[in-house]
């Protein structure tokens, strides 16, 4: 018990964390990378300010990019928590490839505005992070940010 408490007040007391995934969409030639910096306030409050980078596979050039801000708060139960977005905001950065049309946007909006999202902690110590989001699949990785 002591462990979870531990564990629930260095994630979601005043820490900083710079997470990152990547998708490949084979069928589309597309990589698609998420970069979110999140920061956590008092009463399991959070805010996240990150972009979806998009790239050709096996290319280097960036052809279009997301941009995503979001605030809410957490719910923790045990080593799973889900996010409660209040505020989320999506806004095109660019768009090279003609892919990022405003019916996209709206679902990545909506995406990020889901409430309870499942994620479990794989694994956590002072300086990384690794988080399942159990309904895709997707692993995340975090890194502590100290500003």
């Amino acid at each position: 018990m002591i462990e979870i408490i531990a564990l629930t007040v260095s994630i979601f007391g005043h820490g900083n964390w710079l997470c990152e995934y990547g998708y490949e969409y084979p069928e589309s030639n597309l990589k698609e990378t998420a970069y979110n910096h999140i920061v956590h306030k008092p009463g399991f409050k959070y805010e996240s300010t990150g972009k979806l980078v998009y790239q050709r596979l096996g290319g280097d050039e960036i052809i279009g990019q997301i941009d995503i801000k979001e605030y809410g708060y957490v719910e923790v139960k045990g080593s799973s928590f889900s996010t409660h977005p209040e505020n989320v905001t999506v806004s095109l950065g660019f768009d090279k490839f003609g892919g990022l049309t405003n019916d996209y946007l709206n679902h990545i909006k909506n995406f990020y505005s889901q409430t309870g999202q499942g994620l479990v902690i794989k694994k956590i110590n002072e300086t990384s992070m690794t988080v399942l989001h159990k309904p895709s699949g997707t692993v995340t990785k975090c890194s502590a940010f100290k500003s």
